[in-house]
C-alpha cells in the first residue's frame, strides 16, 4: 500500500461522473444555474438520509428484537450508519492506490460516495422483524398473494428506490442515478423460476447455480429491465457481477454484521463464549460433525467452489477462537470493563477486515464472485463469525419463541389485508388503495409507464401493494396494525401513521 495522501492529494473517484454513470430514472439533470456544489453521488446519499424509509429503520430489527430488559443493541439504522462507515473506509483506501486505477476505468468507474449511498440505502427494502420478517414474507407472498417470485428484502430496496412519488412530484421513487442504483444491487439479477416438486428441494441442496438464482436476488420482475439498464455503464464486468461500489458495500455489509452484532449479544449476555470456543476448538482439530461449522463448511464448498477451503475454515476458526478469549471473556465481574475489552477487540477486528479488502482486476475472485472482496484468510473468519450469530444466536430456543410470534403476526397480516382489498377496497388506508389503484391502472395501460412526473414506476401484480405496504412499517407499527385487524386490541394506538 502507497503512502497516505495529503489532504489536498486524495482522491475521491475514478471515471466517476460518466454521463452512464450519473444518469437518473426520471432522466432528469441538475440545471446550470443551480447553486448546489455536491456531487451527483453526494445528492443520492442525503435524499437517502432525509427520507422516511430511512426514519422507519430505527424502529426495525436487525437480527432479533431486543428484549426490554436487555442492553442497547443494534437496529437497521444503526447497522447500515456503520455499514456506509466502514464501506466508505474501504473505498477511500483502495481509490488511493494508484494501481487500481486502470481497472477501475475498465470496470465502469468508483466513485467513494456511490459507495457510501449504497451502503446507506442497502436496508431500506426490508421488512419489519429481521430476517424472520422476510422469511415469512416470502412464503406467503408466494402461497397467499401468488405472487411468482415472492419477496426479497434487497429486492424490496430497489423497488422502494425506484417507484411511487415519496419525494417529489417531479419523478419516482429517490431518483437515484444509475451508479448508485446498480451498487445497491447485490445480486444483480432476478430470481430464477421455481423448479417442480422434489426438484426444488434438491436444487437447494445441492445445485450451486440455482440456489445462488434462488435465495437471493435484487429486482423483482417489475424492475428486471431497469436494473439491467441501470448497469450499462458497467459493461467491463460480467452480467451477473457485481459493479465495484455494489462490491464494497456487500463486503462492509459482511464485515459489520460479523462483528456489531457480535459485540451486541456478548455484552447483553446472550453469547454463550465458552461453549462456542469449545466448538471451535473442536472443529479446528477434528472437523467435528457435532459442531455448526462443519455443516458451514459443506454449505460454502456448494456455494463458492475454487474460493472455498476446509483447511482454511479450520485455520480461521482457530483464529476467532483466539479473538473471543483475547476481548470476549468474562476474566471479572466489571462490566464496564467486559464491555471496553469487547469494544476495543472488535475495533481490531474491524481495522484488521478493512485492510484485508482487496481488488482482482483480471477476472472475479471467485466464478460469479466480486472483483473486490477480503483476502481468504479474512473470509474464512468473517464467514465463522457469521455462524456464531446464525447458529448461538437466532437459533436459541427463547429467540425461536419470539420469532414463531412475529411469523404468526406478518403472517395473518398479510392474509387479512388480502381480504381487505378483496372485499372492502373503497375503505382500505388510503396508502394502500392508492397504489393498488395504480397497479391495476398500469396493467390497463390507462396511466403511463416511467419514472418522471407525469408516470409511474411499473408496478406488476397489484397484490405487491400490499407488501410495499408492510414495509413501510416498523416492527411496533406492523404489531399495532395486526391488534387493531385481528380484533385483540382494537383502541392500541393511533392509525393516524399507517395510512
Amino acid at each position: 500500500m502507497p503512502p497516505k495522501p495529503r489532504a489536498d492529494e486524495r482522491v475521491y473517484g475514478v471515471n466517476s461522473t460518466a454521463a452512464g454513470r450519473i444518469t437518473r430514472p426520471s432522466g432528469r439533470s441538475r440545471r446550470p444555474e443551480e447553486p448546489d456544489v455536491r456531487s451527483q453521488a453526494q445528492r443520492d446519499r442525503d435524499r437517502i438520509l432525509y427520507s422516511a424509509a430511512w426514519r422507519r429503520l430505527t424502529g426495525v430489527t436487525q437480527v432479533i428484537t431486543p428484549f426490554d430488559d436487555l442492553p442497547l443493541m443494534h437496529n437497521r439504522l444503526t447497522h447500515s450508519e456503520k455499514v456506509a462507515q466502514v464501506a466508505r473506509s474501504i473505498a477511500e483506501r483502495l481509490v488511493q492506490n494508484r494501481d487500481n486505477w486502470a481497472a477501475m476505468e475498465k470496470l465502469g468507474g468508483f466513485d467513494v460516495e456511490v459507495c457510501e449511498a449504497a451502503a446507506l440505502a442497502h436496508d431500506l427494502g426490508h421488512p419489519p422483524f429481521g430476517h424472520i420478517g422476510e422469511q415469512i414474507l416470502d412464503e406467503v407472498a408466494r402461497e397467499i398473494l401468488r405472487l411468482p417470485d415472492g419477496f426479497e428484502g434487497n429486492a424490496q430496496t430497489f423497488r422502494l428506490l425506484t417507484i411511487g412519488k415519496v419525494r417529489s412530484l417531479k419523478y419516482e421513487g429517490l431518483d437515484q442515478t444509475y451508479a448508485t442504483l446498480a451498487a445497491t444491487a447485490k445480486y444483480p439479477w432476478m430470481r430464477v423460476s421455481r423448479r417442480s416438486g422434489a426438484d426444488h428441494e434438491d436444487g437447494l441442496k445441492a445445485d450451486s447455480d440455482y440456489r445462488r438464482h434462488w435465495n437471493k436476488f435484487s429486482a423483482y420482475e417489475p424492475q428486471g429491465e431497469l436494473l439491467a439498464t441501470c448497469r450499462d455503464f458497467a459493461d467491463g464486468i460480467g452480467a451477473e457481477i457485481q459493479t465495484l461500489e455494489a462490491s464494497v458495500m456487500d463486503v462492509a455489509d459482511d464485515i459489520t454484521y460479523a462483528v456489531h452484532d457480535l459485540e451486541d449479544f456478548y455484552i447483553a449476555g446472550v453469547l454463550d463464549v465458552s461453549a462456542i470456543r469449545e466448538d471451535l476448538d473442536e472443529f479446528g482439530d477434528r472437523d467435528a460433525a457435532s459442531t455448526p461449522f462443519k455443516s458451514l463448511g459443506d454449505r460454502l464448498a456448494i456455494d463458492y467452489p475454487g474460493w472455498f477451503s476446509r483447511e482454511a475454515l479450520k485455520e480461521a476458526a482457530g483464529k476467532v477462537e483466539g479473538s473471543l478469549k483475547i476481548g470476549f471473556e468474562r476474566h471479572r465481574a466489571d462490566l464496564s470493563e467486559v464491555e471496553a475489552r469487547a469494544r476495543g477487540k472488535g475495533s481490531d477486528l474491524i481495522g484488521s477486515y478493512i485492510a484485508a479488502v482487496t481488488m482482482q482486476a483480471a477476472e472475479p475472485l471467485w466464478p460469479g464472485g466480486p472483483h473486490i472482496g477480503l483476502k481468504p484468510a479474512e473470509w474464512h473468519e468473517v464467514q465463522i463469525l457469521k455462524e456464531i450469530t446464525r447458529s448461538y444466536v437466532v437459533q436459541r430456543p427463547d429467540i425461536a419463541l419470539l420469532q414463531r410470534g412475529q411469523q404468526t403476526v406478518i403472517e395473518n397480516l398479510v392474509q387479512m389485508l388480502h381480504d381487505w382489498v378483496r372485499k372492502d377496497r373503497d375503505r382500505l388506508p388510503p396508502r394502500l388503495r392508492r397504489e393498488v389503484q395504480i397497479a391495476e391502472e398500469l396493467g390497463s395501460r390507462k396511466l403511463r409507464l416511467g419514472y418522471g412526473g407525469d408516470s409511474s414506476g411499473p408496478r406488476g401484480d397489484a397484490n405487491r401493494a400490499i407488501l410495499d405496504y408492510i414495509c413501510g412499517f416498523t416492527d411496533q407499527h406492523c404489531l399495532a396494525l395486526y391488534y387493531k385487524l385481528s380484533g385483540i386490541q382494537v383502541h392500541r394506538m393511533s392509525m393516524a401513521s399507517m395510512l
